[in-house]
């Protein structure tokens, strides 16, 4: 049903087109809805396995810390290799494209080795956050698994930037979330309970066996090509290249997990963390169709405007985010008016997460209007323009996050990050508008 849908908004066109793009989406699409089905289940089972929400609250706290740390130390690597690497694979360049990868992937593993050494050494200070056992034991073992998470995620966007969009996302939304859930229910029918360090071991096997299962997937398309060692220049070249997308990284990543941070290290326990981070989770099925099609449109935005094909870029946008809008809002409508019951499904003090989800349902939804922006600035290589409207949001969202939390918990959390969302993502559309000439919305033209 869903691919007749596609193809009665898209036409006949080739592979960089809307009808190309959504084809590859629907698959994408298809494993992000079997990602977060995994992930929703897995909540369900750990939320249930360590009882207290106060564990849970422990358990996303310190995984929050591991992703903020992990984005970090790509070094905005992971980006750079998207935009780039379709160049080098159009021109045949196989050589120099294993090269940069070593190389790039070389100089990841060390800087996120060292953040994981740092976030230890930080662990033993005798701060509030870590006066409860619990959550300095989560902490310190998680942190185990950053250097391995960033080469995961930068060998995810080789093979995306070598258009294998599905064999990139495969591990990590299929093979992890699949092993965690296996593991989890496997304990689940067996020991029927879970304490905290358990519970970030078996993440931390789902992300070993995701790494080795990834760089099997990789391999199999490097492995018959001779690496060319990268050149002094190029280097110089792509490390200045990466230091706007690492900003553009550091600020993303902040903006994406100040909430939870915030709301663990600012409030007594992390009890309302973990009820917020569930609300978090279950209103992030709003815009994954959007993420679906961002990652699959990101070459092609590449490709096509360095063609200066900006009408054809246009139709592409458009046409996709007409899809992507038309699918979300009764996923929001679902959720906003069955929020009881989806939340109470994690256990009864879930519910309390009630208002938040509606806050942020409805920052979702501007956020899926506001279309592909981000994607758009990035890839067209206006990177300085998506990190301005990121500083916007950021700023929003902390200043609000520190004013809020204190006096109204995961309700103003939940505000303040909505509020960022907004602001953020107006923000980049004025600046595609302004800039480009060209509006990705659902309302923009369409040309033949």
């Amino acid at each position: 049903m869903l691919r007749q849908i596609l193809h009665k908004l898209i036409g006949k066109s080739d592979d960089n087109s809307s009808k190309g793009i959504a084809v590859k989406s629907l698959t994408s699409f298809s494993m992000t809805v079997a990602s977060t089905g995994l992930a929703f289940v897995i909540g369900l089972v750990l939320t249930h396995l360590l009882g207290d929400p106060k564990l849970y609250g422990d358990y996303v706290w310190a995984f929050s810390w591991v992703n903020l740390l992990v984005l970090l130390s790509l070094l905005g690597f992971d980006k750079l290799v998207v935009r780039e690497f379709p160049k080098l694979r159009k021109e045949e360049k196989w050589g120099a494209l294993k090269g940069v990868y070593r190389w790039s992937g070389s100089i990841v593993f060390l800087f996120a080795v060292l953040l994981a050494l740092a976030a230890y050494g930080v662990s033993l200070l005798p701060l509030k956050a870590f006066a409860d056992t619990n959550t300095r034991t989560a902490f310190q073992l998680a942190i185990i698994a950053i250097p391995i998470y960033a080469l995961s995620q930068h060998r995810m966007a080789a093979l995306v930037g070598i258009k294998q969009v599905v064999l990139g996302q495969f591990p990590e939304k299929i093979v992890r979330p699949g092993t965690m859930l296996l593991a989890t229910t496997i304990l689940y029918l067996v020991a029927k309970q879970l304490n905290i360090s358990s519970a970030v071991l078996l993440n931390l096997g789902a992300i070993g066996i995701t790494f080795v299962f990834g760089q099997w997937l990789l391999s199999r398309y490097l492995k018959k090509h001779q690496s060319e060692p990268t050149s002094k220049a190029t280097r110089n070249m792509l490390l200045m290249a990466t230091i706007p997308l690492w900003m553009f990284n550091i600020s993303g990543a902040i903006h994406s997990k100040a909430d939870i941070l915030m709301l663990g290290s600012l409030m007594d326990t992390t009890r309302e963390a973990g009820i917020y981070h569930i609300a978090f989770t279950l209103t992030t099925m709003v815009n994954f169709i959007l993420i679906a099609f961002n990652t699959v449109l990101a070459p092609s935005i590449s490709e096509l405007s360095s063609k200066e094909k900006y009408k054809e870029l246009q139709t592409v946008l458009v046409k996709s985010a007409r899809i992507i809008l038309l699918l979300s809002i009764p996923i929001s409508l679902t959720l906003i008016f069955g929020r009881n019951f989806f939340l109470g499904l994690f256990g009864t003090d879930y519910t309390e997460g009630g208002t938040a989800l509606i806050i942020l349902c409805v920052a979702q939804l501007v956020n899926v209007l506001t279309a592909s922006v981000g994607n758009v600035l990035i890839m067209t290589r206006h990177v300085k323009w998506a990190l301005a409207g990121l500083w916007i949001g950021l700023t929003a969202n902390l200043i609000l996050n520190a004013v809020l939390i204190p006096k109204y918990g995961m309700e103003g959390a939940a505000w303040a990050t909505g509020i960022g969302i907004v602001c953020n993502n107006v923000s980049m559309l004025i600046f595609v508008l302004v800039k480009l000439k060209i509006n990705p919305t659902a309302f923009g033209k369409t040309y033949k």
